[in-house]
């Protein structure tokens, strides 16, 4: 199996997904120029794979860049293992690259404040949904009201990271939004005035587009990305004392190293933590 063919799948696959970001593209068109004609075994030996870092590296691309491409090129991998190709990805020629993955960026109060105060209460709402919920912004933007039982506070996720469904809780905060939803008979939980756009990832890049990223520039707040209303979720758990196993229930995290890397403790947390060993 040449890796053009597994390019070809990875790209059919996104394409049915709504896969969001346009980077893949760009990676695979790399790929395809270095290994294209070559099968996926030859391209992932871990001689021509430690070329490849070379050869960025040569070209001033950061590591954690390199690290970036190298889950795409992971990703080929996965696809030539489901049509039976027998090929390992070679981690262990990754282990000298530094990367630094720890974003240490959540919406503060006297930030949230500010948006409140700018946006429409609809378009603050969704905000207050995702950050509430931990959600990441494709389980929010396509989220039906249907899939939300208000009777016990959980919603089923039909597409999460993993493309697989899962069951979250929904915080109680947010149960008169789904309810208002379920009374004007709209399909999904999450909308905002103004935008008839039918795919809902589309919907949700447009709404970042014009509502959410003007309102950020508008209120000065600066390096804020939405999913780090995802980072804002565990960490205001934490600061509120949660324990780190029910955050990472919440948040559905694999393991627990990852909910380490979402939340960020403020300096009052810290010292409730010494003077509670008083």
């Amino acid at each position: 199996m040449t890796v053009k063919e597994c390019i070809n799948i990875y790209a059919e696959q996104c394409e049915a997904t709504g896969k969001r970001s346009r980077a893949w593209r760009a990676f695979c068109r790399q790929f395809e120029q270095r290994w294209g004609d070559e099968s996926i075994e030859e391209a992932l030996r871990p001689r021509s794979v430690r070329a490849w870092i070379a050869s960025e590296k040569n070209k001033g691309i950061k590591d954690s860049s390199i690290v970036i491409k190298a889950s795409t090129l992971r990703q080929l991998c996965s696809i030539a293992n489901e049509e039976g190709v027998r090929v390992e990805f070679p981690q262990s020629v990754l282990r000298g690259l530094s990367v630094d993955n720890q974003r240490r960026r959540w919406l503060k109060e006297n930030e949230e404040a500010k948006l409140k105060a700018d946006l429409t209460p609809e378009d603050y709402e969704i905000v207050r949904f995702f950050y509430l919920n931990g959600l990441r912004s494709q389980e929010g933007w396509l989220l039906k009201v249907e899939d939300v039982d208000l009777e016990n506070d959980r919603m089923l996720l039909r597409r999460t990271k993993h493309n697989r469904e899962e069951l979250a809780e929904l915080h109680p905060a947010c149960k008169a939004m789904v309810a208002r939803a379920r009374r004007k008979g709209l399909e999904y939980v999450l909308n905002s005035p103004g935008i008839n756009i039918a795919d809902r990832i589309h919907y949700g890049e447009y709404w970042k587009k014009t509502r959410f990223k003007p309102a950020l520039e508008r209120c000065n707040i600066k390096d804020f990305r939405c999913h780090d209303l995802r980072h804002t979720t565990a960490t205001r758990m934490a600061n509120k004392g949660v324990n780190v196993v029910s955050i990472k229930e919440i948040m559905r995290h694999s393991r627990m190293d990852m909910t380490m890397r979402y939340t960020h403790p403020n300096r009052k947390s810290i010292r409730e933590g010494f003077a509670a060993m008083k």
